[in-house]
């Protein structure tokens, strides 16, 4: 089953050039991408410098992932009607966990027992406010004994050949616990665990990010 991004990458790709262009050669806009047949990501293009003047747009070689939770791929793009190149990074139960008696990260207070709380997860790493995109943060958590089972996802696009401001975004993922009776408690994400006990104090600004 094809997906409905690819299939219209798809489209795009047969009613355009069926050989991919040639390194060094020119193209028309920044982040432009080149798919093959089944949407795969082969060429970019990007100019030799930032200019907002006159950048030299060239094709180059799609980049490889940087990571292992990184893909790159085409994205279809509203502003030019051809594809994007996108780097789409996944991180799927990693992060910083803390908790708070209200929504808001900052704000401190009492856990007590029998009352929610709310559990907040810090995705690990810096985005750049600038020129990342899609992003999607959830988080999720069910309850075995006296252990509460965290989940979490985080998803962001980075548009190829953008530049990037030096900013330092974190996305949080926030979920919400049942009330809990009096006691400890362990919080477990991805294998790694967090003590809590209930009652609690929690100070304001006790999250390491917000």
């Amino acid at each position: 089953m094809i997906s409905a991004r690819r299939f219209l990458i798809r489209l795009w790709f047969l009613s355009a050039c069926s050989t991919a262009p040639a390194n060094d050669s020119p193209c028309e806009f920044t982040s432009a991408a080149w798919c093959d047949a089944d949407g795969r990501l082969v060429k970019v293009c990007y100019g030799q410098t930032f200019s907002p003047i006159e950048q030299d747009l060239r094709w180059h070689d799609a980049p490889a992932p940087r990571f292992k939770e990184e893909t790159c791929d085409c994205a279809p793009d509203p502003h030019y009607g051809a594809p994007s190149a996108v780097c789409t990074t996944v991180v799927v139960d990693k992060g910083k966990v803390c908790v708070t008696p209200k929504v808001a990260q900052h704000s401190g207070g009492t856990i007590a027992a029998d009352e929610p709380f709310y559990i907040h997860v810090h995705r690990p790493g810096c985005l750049s406010g600038s020129c990342s995109r899609d992003l999607v943060s959830m988080c999720g958590v069910v309850r075995d004994g006296n252990t509460l089972h965290l989940t979490s996802y985080f998803s962001a696009g980075q548009t190829v050949g953008e530049p990037c401001t030096a900013d330092c975004h974190i996305p949080t993922a926030d979920c919400i616990s049942a009330p809990l009776p009096a006691g400890d408690y362990t919080l477990e994400l991805g294998g790694v665990t967090t003590p809590l006990t209930i009652p609690t104090t929690v100070a304001d600004y006790a999250c390491p990010y917000w």
